[in-house]
């Protein structure tokens, strides 16, 4: 376990939290150090998840395993024997969580990129953040052969192998890990102009600039005869004639558009195939797509693994899953020795149908310089890869790694307003949750 020396939590906690750590550590039988100061991670975590866990015990799903984690209340994988207070998933989210507190700490000391003089509290985060990434690594380091074990008895037992999989898991929360840690890295776009200009503008792509000759199709059986006549759909009018599809009389109203009908939208997602399995690549050609999914020749795999979204055991997944499908425009299907192994929903900004822009307006919506700066994650990067053509990279210090094996999840994150023109702590006083903890198989 990586140490350092000892450093006060009211440098990434607020007054709150931090009283309720030092109260943490005075009901501590093996704390023997002082009181408010902390030199590893992993005690900060411990502080965490207690406290977390201290405010109720999640109600775990209905599932046959109702092996679960003693605080935490989630529903631990099969292959985990011993009883143990907190899932693998949730050991992660409280190093995520206080990564994201000490970059918060960093930025607002100047961030890896401060061109003023390097304060020492500045270098004593920096320091902590260090050590906080390497006790995660640690830490992933022995998930993964748990996750190993996962795999081996998810193997012996094909027909449980499905629940096990939904369980909060060390297989997920390693995927978990590996797609949200964030890094003090610079995501550019890897082709600017080199004309020695500083506005970093991104040239138009070949696959984008050939426009691309469309074929209309249409479903079999559609009907081309004549219908009503246009007047005839007015329905405030005398003359008008209800469809085949219209509600009867006194009678509710169908959904003959298949609106809510999750099933049916997410077999409209545009297909695009990656035939080198997982991981998925970091750029994506959107427009080299192959059609709707309910048109392609996969279509009865790509149905196959919409139904397991669909009507997946665990709630929380199904619903986190459904939310994935409903923002989704892309489904990317990664397919290895001729068989779909994943089907991943993705939201992609569509270039095809900006042919009459001008390259000059590509770069707009960036950063001054046509780059973003900041705290990158793998998630950053997949979601950014597809966007217009512009394929993104992690430059200068900091890499993402790991392969991405499922469907991405995302995890709870605390955002500090602060008013503009005050220097506060960075736990601040306020946080709101941006997002709830959804894992997703």
């Amino acid at each position: 376990m990586s140490t350092s020396d000892p450093i006060p939590v009211t440098m990434f906690l607020d007054k709150e939290l931090s009283a309720r750590f030092r109260k943490w550590q005075r009901h501590q039988p093996d704390h023997h150090g002082e009181i408010g100061m902390i030199s590893t991670a992993a005690e900060f975590c411990r502080f965490y998840k207690d406290d977390k866990a201290s405010k109720g015990v999640r109600t775990s799903d209905e599932t046959e395993y109702r092996h679960v984690g003693s605080k935490c209340g989630d529903v631990l994988h099969p292959a985990e024997e011993h009883d143990i207070k907190y899932c693998p998933v949730c050991e992660v989210e409280a190093y995520l969580d206080l990564q994201q507190l000490i970059a918060q700490a960093w930025d607002i000391t100047g961030g890896r990129t401060a061109k003023k003089q390097v304060k020492e509290k500045q270098m004593t985060i920096r320091h902590f953040w260090r050590n906080a990434r390497v006790e995660l690594e640690e830490l992933l380091a022995y998930m993964e052969d748990e996750a190993k074990v996962e795999g081996n008895w998810e193997e012996e037992h094909p027909k449980d192998a499905e629940g096990a999989r939904a369980s909060y898991s060390a297989t997920n929360a390693v995927n978990l890990a590996r797609l949200l840690a964030q890094y003090p890295s610079t995501m550019g776009p890897q082709h600017a102009v080199k004309d020695g200009s500083e506005s970093g503008r991104l040239t138009r792509s070949k696959a984008v600039s050939e426009k691309k000759k469309r074929n209309a199709k249409f479903v079999y059986g559609t009907n081309f005869s004549p219908s009503r006549p246009k007047h005839a759909f007015q329905r405030n009018r005398p003359v008008y004639k209800p469809g085949k599809h219209a509600a009867g009389t006194l009678r509710e109203l169908v959904d003959t558009s298949n609106m809510t009908n999750r099933f049916y939208t997410a077999r409209q997602l545009k297909v695009i195939t990656h035939m080198g399995g997982l991981p998925i690549p970091e750029h994506i050609d959107v427009s080299k797509h192959e059609g709707i999914a309910d048109l392609h020749p996969r279509q009865k795999e790509i149905n196959q693994v919409l139904t397991t979204y669909v009507h997946h055991k665990n709630p929380k997944i199904r619903a986190a899953l459904m939310k994935q499908l409903e923002n989704a425009n892309f489904l990317l299907l990664c397919v290895q020795q001729d068989k779909v192994i994943a089907a991943i929903p993705l939201e992609l900004e569509n270039m095809e149908d900006v042919g009459t822009q001008d390259d000059e307006d590509i770069g707009q919506g960036l950063d001054p310089g046509g780059f973003k700066t900041g705290w990158v994650s793998l998630l950053d990067i997949l979601t950014k890869s597809g966007n217009g053509g512009k394929k993104y990279v992690l430059e200068e210090h900091g890499k993402a790694h790991g392969k991405l094996k499922d469907v991405p999840g995302h995890r709870m994150v605390l955002r500090k307003r602060v008013k503009r023109g005050t220097k506060k702590r960075v736990a601040g006083e306020d946080f709101e949750v941006s997002a709830t903890k959804r894992v997703m198989r």
